[in-house]
């Protein structure tokens, strides 16, 4: 049966993320070939450079303006690249940014790639609310597929949008007018996909449960990685994890959980993340910083998701510690309503982390 893996995130982010943020290349339309310009990656924190080649980007979306469509899905983005071999890596990214919003909407995107045998498979689902009068909102997702047969894939972004409350029907009104290149430049709406990464890159979802922190509380989930080569120059760990300010009891239906809990407050969350080799107490330990994406984080009842992204600087292995590499993910809720950390399905997970090499080569 015709079944890739996900992955998820991975090295190649870093490279996406910040060539993002750094503006696009001269294309201004089209599925192209571009690669990242030097010094385009360079990542806030002190850390080393990152480069890698965005071997695909679609920058064109079908459409400028996403209508209310209730459980109906457009396709957005579509883009074709070669695999060379069976356990062939990429990167496949999608960026969507509002441009304005007429009313409080959802827009959901999935990402789903196909290989030559034709057999369709869900890479990852992620969703936010957009909210009138807030500028610059975007909702993206990333993952990594794992090929399994060498040949022409293909990817595709498909989105809908509907009312919070009324997504199962078609009820309600409103619409997105989506950020083309043209206009954000600095983060683009586009599908990309990476060159080829090395074998050992990998992810994990951090647990199979949700957790459950109550206001004026915290928690912490881990995830270690086993076999990091010791041989081959530092590393890097990044994550994306997926909340819920619990406004409802309903949804998501851990929120029944929570003690504090009101439609209409806020809550204020603050992370903690470190990263560690083991082996002992003198292998090498980082703890993130703001910059690095371990920064408080408020998230309104009218935006109700959020997401915490982190990409940790270089790490260099110590040969005599452990070929193991841990992440400890520490969340507070200081202020508000309580909040659920999503985990997802092992098919389409909310909140990954992953290790991958400093320098991809």
């Amino acid at each position: 049966m015709h079944t890739p893996k996900v992955l998820g995130l991975t090295a190649a982010v870093a490279a996406l993320l910040v060539a993002c943020q750094s503006g696009p290349s001269s294309s201004q339309g089209g599925s192209v070939s571009i690669e990242v310009p030097d010094g385009a990656a360079s990542v806030s924190g002190g850390q080393d450079d990152i480069r890698d080649t965005i071997a695909v980007a679609e920058f064109t979306p079908s459409t400028e303006v996403l209508n209310v469509t209730g459980d109906e899905k457009i396709t957005l983005f579509s883009i074709e690249f070669p695999m060379g071999t069976a356990g062939e890596r990429r990167v496949i990214r999608s960026a969507i940014v509002s441009d304005d919003v007429d009313n409080r909407l959802y827009l959901g995107q999935e990402i789903i790639c196909s290989g030559p045998s034709g057999q369709e498979e869900t890479g990852i689902q992620t969703g936010e609310n957009f909210v009138k009068g807030t500028e610059r909102q975007a909702v993206m997702a990333q993952f990594t597929l794992e090929a399994d047969e060498a040949g022409s894939w293909t990817c595709v972004t498909q989105v809908r949008v509907c009312v919070p409350g009324q997504c199962s029907s078609k009820d309600g009104s409103g619409s997105i007018d989506i950020a083309t290149i043209d206009e954000i430049t600095y983060r683009p709406t586009e599908l990309t996909a990476s060159n080829p990464l090395p074998d050992w890159a990998s992810t994990q979802r951090p647990g199979s449960d949700p957790l459950i922190i109550q206001s004026g509380s915290a928690d912490s989930f881990s995830a270690t990685f086993e076999d990091v080569p010791l041989d081959q120059g530092g590393v890097m760990l990044m994550g994306t994890i997926s909340l819920s300010n619990c406004i409802e009891a309903s949804y998501p239906s851990e929120c029944a959980k929570v003690k504090d809990r009101d439609l209409k407050t806020d809550s204020t969350v603050v992370p903690t993340f470190v990263i560690s080799q083991l082996g002992g107490d003198n292998c090498p330990s980082i703890t993130l910083n703001g910059d690095q994406g371990a920064h408080e984080q408020t998230i309104t009842w009218q935006q109700h998701h959020g997401t915490f992204w982190f990409i940790s600087p270089n790490m260099e292995l110590d040969p005599n510690c452990k070929p193991q590499v841990r992440a400890d993910l520490t969340f507070e809720v200081t202020d508000g309503n309580g909040i659920v950390v999503e985990r997802g399905t092992a098919s389409s997970p909310t909140s990954v982390v992953s290790i991958a090499p400093a320098r991809p080569e």
